[in-house]
């Protein structure tokens, strides 16, 4: 799903105001496009990834306890 430009020149406002202050963080995950298809598949059939990703990590942290 495609961002409009007016989301994308909001999400770099944010990420410029907050870069170098300790605010966030980022990530890099890197597949493979063969052997991890259908992780690519999952994540492509997401409105947001990134809080799809974050929901997975809290679920998996509840779990362990």
């Amino acid at each position: 799903m495609s961002r409009s430009e007016a989301e994308k020149r909001a999400q770099a406002r944010y990420a410029k105001k907050n870069a170098g202050n300790g605010v966030t963080r980022g990530f890099y995950l890197k597949c493979h496009t063969v052997h991890d298809a259908d992780i690519i598949a999952a994540l492509e059939a997401q409105k947001n990834q990134n809080g799809y990703i974050k929901e997975l990590i809290r679920a998996d942290l509840e779990k362990r306890g």
